[in-house]
């Protein structure tokens, strides 16, 4: 789940972030549909299976995050 939208699994993205996968967890499941039981999430990154290994799973944005992104990007770039 960089910039580009390319998809991210959970080790590399805390990586990229400079924290723990326990973290990112957090905010992932935060920044998706499923905050906790009864509070929904924002709905910005969705999972998808991977295809080399079924057991991990990837995050990328959803069409609600790259429009985010997008705004964003305009944002900053006329500051």
């Amino acid at each position: 789940m960089d910039y580009a939208g390319e998809p991210m699994n959970l080790e590399d993205l805390a990586v990229k972030v400079g924290t723990t996968p326990t973290t990112i967890s957090g905010h992932l499941r935060y920044l998706g549909d499923n905050y906790r039981p009864g509070k929904s999430g924002l709905g910005l990154v969705e999972t998808v299976p991977y295809d080399h290994n079924r057991r991990k799973k990837v995050f990328c944005l959803t069409p609600k995050g790259r429009g985010l992104i997008r705004q964003l990007d305009l944002i900053l770039r006329k500051a």
